[in-house]
């Protein structure tokens, strides 16, 4: 009997074992609150983090062909319709002006002062759109800063201050302040203008006219090549090579700042580009033509030794040149 009586109390310690060993083991590999189960969650808790990060990053570093479409579609379209509205009234202004010099020397005073009166109106108008243009601009040099680093602004700025202390007589253009047909310029350093034409970092550009460049250092000149036209410059020559035949640039090309500087309404208008400068807010659109009622705004010395200015936004002979 009392073999009996262990024979039992050994076998119930055998199955409690078996019960607890097979409890442990569902708890520990099975799909409830074991160790497995935690892994699960903290992997696709990561994967889920991860994913979020990629999210964010990619919408918060905009690429550069969203900044340039923004641009285009909005900016240029708004600063296009404020030059048509300005070169309208301008109009307008030099008939009334006509009309009044008119009353005036009939003696029609009282005419003369309702057509001033008018004058002083399109005067208002003329202003406010000024004021508008002058809002496109900042929003303009705000989306060109995108397209740069702090680091690539603050070289712009550098060479800007080393540019005005080398040259008296040249002044500096800002970031964005040139465009190839509604494309922004991204330049390493800033276009400038001295005696009376405007200088643009070659390489540049020529790219941004789509063109090819090849720099050869042994005959220190620049082959830019586009649709077939191949133009050679030398730097430190004001004659350029157009297509073999030689045609004067109106100023030197040089190195200026480690780059190599180029007269840009040349360059422009050597590949059939037309240059529309806007005096007032110094900035110049290049494209395929005038479409926007605009004139080819830039002074520009001539073969007789005489300017032209026909720019809507600015009257200044004195500035401007391309």
């Amino acid at each position: 009997m009392k073999k009996v009586f262990v024979f039992l109390m050994v076998l119930g310690l055998t199955l409690s074992m078996s019960v607890l060993a097979a409890s442990a083991k569902s708890n520990g590999n099975g799909n409830g609150s074991g160790k497995s189960a935690t892994q699960s969650e903290k992997s696709n808790l990561d994967s889920t983090t991860q994913s979020e990060k990629s999210t964010l990053k990619s919408t918060s570093q905009p690429e550069k062909s969203t900044v340039q479409k923004q641009f285009k579609i909005e900016l240029n379209e708004q600063k296009k319709e404020i030059t048509k509205q300005n070169s309208s009234l301008e109009e307008q202004k030099l008939m009334l002006e006509a009309k009044y010099q008119e009353l005036l020397a009939s003696g029609d005073t009282a005419g003369a002062e309702a057509v001033l009166a008018s004058i002083n109106d399109l005067d208002t108008q003329m202003a406010t759109l000024q004021a508008q243009m002058k809002q496109i601009i900042n929003e303009r040099y705000m989306v060109t800063k995108t397209m740069y680093s702090e680091e690539e602004l603050q070289q712009f700025d550098s060479a800007a201050a080393l540019i005005k202390q080398m040259y008296a007589d040249a002044s500096t253009l800002g970031a964005g302040s040139v465009t190839v047909k509604n494309n922004l310029i991204k330049f390493e350093a800033p276009p400038y203008i001295k005696g009376g034409r405007t200088l643009v970092p070659m390489r540049a550009i020529a790219e941004g006219l789509g063109a090819e460049v090849i720099y050869d250092e042994a005959t220190q000149s620049v082959t830019i090549s586009k649709d077939g036209k191949v133009v050679v410059i030398t730097i430190n020559g004001s004659t350029a090579s157009v297509d073999g035949v030689p045609v004067e640039m109106g100023t030197t090309a040089d190195v200026t700042c480690g780059r190599t500087y180029v007269p840009l309404r040349f360059l422009a208008e050597t590949f059939g580009l037309e240059v529309n400068w806007d005096g007032e807010n110094e900035i110049i659109d290049i494209g395929d033509g005038t479409t926007d009622g605009t004139t080819d705004g830039t002074t520009d010395g001539t073969t007789d030794g005489t300017t032209t200015t026909t720019t809507t936004t600015n009257t200044d002979s004195t500035t401007g040149a391309l």
